[in-house]
């Protein structure tokens, strides 16, 4: 299975627009995939105890997410030049072992013109860290306000880069 995580908790995002997209393209390729987005987390994650004693609803997210996939792709916005503190929040409250030897990618998008190069490289160093298997490819899409509509992707060049890097996480 593949999880597709759209790695904000911030309304009205554009991260879980991209996600929508991965996720059907994978689903055009045969894979059995589900999205997750990290807005769907309970407050408690939180609370300290939650490194210890994980709440059963946040640990149902942990055993029909993150534990059944072979691989997760992170759709991660821009924030301050990284990624959104909820994903790292929950990457920090997530045993490591459910991570190690997962395939991961990214796609990084932003409002600037970088569509968070930054932010996909510091993420890099966290899974390194985990020991996950990352694809190489790690797609950019900038100025997501202007390739985004209200209900997808508009520009049919972003869609054909997202088909591509589909295709090569597959195969990764």
């Amino acid at each position: 299975m593949i999880t597709v995580i759209s790695s904000t908790n911030r309304y009205g995002n554009n991260s879980i627009k991209v996600a929508n997209v991965y996720l059907n393209l994978l689903k055009e390729e045969g894979q059995d995939c589900v999205l997750f987005s990290l807005a769907e987390l309970p407050e408690s994650v939180m609370l300290q105890d939650i490194y210890t004693r994980p709440s059963k609803q946040f640990q149902s997210f942990i055993d029909n997410y993150i534990v059944p996939s072979e691989k997760i792709i992170f759709i991660v916005p821009e924030y301050n030049y990284s990624i959104p503190g909820v994903l790292k929040l929950f990457i920090d409250v997530v045993h490591p072992d459910y991570f190690k030897g997962k395939k991961t990618a990214m796609v990084g998008i932003g409002a600037g013109k970088s569509g968070n190069v930054s932010g996909l490289e510091h993420l890099s160093q966290i899974f390194n860290h985990l020991k996950m298997d990352i694809f190489s490819n790690k797609l950019s899409i900038p100025r997501i306000r202007d390739v985004v509509n209200e209900i997808g992707i508009k520009d049919e060049s972003v869609i054909i880069a997202l088909k591509s890097h589909v295709l090569g996480f597959i195969e990764h």
